[in-house]
């Protein structure tokens, strides 16, 4: 698969995510105000769930045992892109301050990797599950 579309694919289930349960990414609030978010690590993204209700319910999902985190991973990345892409990546890459494409693109991947293994559940009867099935519209833990 093209890296551009890879991305495009990462972008849209993010957005469907934040859709769906209210999810913040502070990467994409920063760029919805027309900047790049940058800390020591540019493209860390966070995601927080609306509070739970004051009583705790009863559900029969857990977090994802074991996520892994972003310092965690490691990945190495070999890519082929179309000349546009290539110089998009490349520019994107340099005004986040990475020193290449392919380290501007790793940290992307990895960054949605582990964002995506923290807002995972596992059910009680073992299925894995995105984290947005786990909570209703108004924010509270329910069983799916």
């Amino acid at each position: 698969m093209v890296v551009s579309q890879s991305l495009a694919i990462i972008a849209v289930l993010d957005a469907e995510c934040s859709r769906k349960c209210g999810h913040v990414s502070t990467f994409h609030v920063a760029r919805r105000r027309g900047r790049s978010y940058r800390d020591s690590n540019p493209m860390k993204t966070t995601f927080t769930h609306p509070p739970a209700a004051a009583t705790p319910r009863i559900v029969n999902w857990i977090p994802l045992p074991d996520a892994i985190t972003e310092e965690e991973i490691k990945l190495e990345l070999n890519w082929t892109a179309d000349e546009r892409t290539t110089a998009a990546i490349a520019r994107q890459g340099a005004l986040m301050g990475f020193e290449s494409p392919t380290a501007y693109l790793v940290q992307a991947l990895a960054a949605t990797i582990a964002s995506n293994e923290g807002d995972t559940i596992m059910t009680n009867d073992g299925r894995i599950l995105n984290g947005c099935d786990g909570y209703d519209r108004d924010g509270l833990p329910q069983n799916v």
